[in-house]
């Protein structure tokens, strides 16, 4: 069986088709906001399905490859903006990618804050999208560090 390619979405949809399929993402100031933040987190975990799918973690485990440095996703996501770009008819000079990636274990995360260690902000969003921290408790608490001295009138 050979791969499906998606060569559809730019060559066979026009313009009017494009904007139906994204009207989420460009209707500013409706209600669909909820929508919007669901169809983009759809688009990041299809992305990032994509990129697990053709071994980019694999290839970060191996110190000696080439991919630890972010070669393979940096390739992927620049095929994609250089297509994007074709598309819109601009030329896509350069992209960038720098992956810094360490195993995790949500049992060292979670040990680590619990003997008062300073966890870093891929930590701390490795605990939330586990679901191991009610999010809704964590907002109310950086509402109160972050406009503990602001007053209402």
């Amino acid at each position: 069986m050979t791969p499906r390619h998606f060569t559809i979405l730019f060559e066979h949809l026009d313009d009017d088709q494009c904007e139906a399929i994204f009207e989420l993402l460009s209707d500013e100031g409706t209600s669909k906001t909820t929508e919007r933040e669901s169809f983009t987190n759809g688009l990041r975990d299809a992305l990032a399905f994509f990129l697990y799918n053709v071994g980019v973690t694999e290839l970060m485990h191996d110190a000696t490859s080439p991919a630890t440095d972010g070669a393979a996703a940096e390739q992927f996501v620049t095929d994609a903006l250089t297509r994007a770009g074709q598309k819109a008819d601009v030329l896509v000079e350069h992209v960038g990618l720098e992956i810094e990636a360490t195993p995790a274990s949500l049992s060292d995360i979670l040990a680590d804050l619990e003997a008062g260690e300073e966890l870093s902000a891929g930590e701390l969003r490795y605990l939330i999208e586990s679901g191991a921290v009610d999010v809704t408790e964590l907002q109310g608490c950086m509402r109160d560090q972050l406009f503990a001295g602001d007053t209402d009138g």
